[in-house]
């Protein structure tokens, strides 16, 4: 059990390490409004395993639009999906949404980040 829980701190140790860089990007940049934010899942994972990423970049940057993109069914299509029609659905969410027109910080993990 103590494996385990040594295990999740040393997860969140990681994400709170990108967390901060990413809150040095995105504050670096901000000018009347802060530039969103695009969070997407890695394999075999899906949008509310970043849950606590996305608070965090709200709280420390109030007003900030944060997606979480969910591409298909989560975990599943992230394995079995092919990788071209992932990046299409990517493509297709991020174009259709209006907050993200004029630019965003884009924060993948794992596979999210090659997409």
């Amino acid at each position: 059990m103590a494996a385990a829980a040594g295990a999740v701190a040393v997860g969140r140790c990681w994400w709170a390490s990108c967390v901060v860089l990413l809150l040095v990007a995105v504050v670096a940049t901000v000018a009347a409004a802060p530039t969103p934010v695009v969070l997407m899942h890695g394999i075999n994972s899906h949008a509310a395993s970043l849950d606590h990423t996305s608070d965090l970049i709200k709280k420390y940057i109030p007003g900030t639009y944060v997606l979480k993109l969910e591409i298909g069914d989560g975990a599943p299509d992230s394995i079995f999906m092919p990788m071209r029609e992932q990046i299409g659905i990517f493509c297709q969410i991020v174009q259709s949404d209006p907050p993200l027109a004029n630019g965003f910080h884009l924060m993948g993990v794992s596979q999210g980040g090659v997409l």
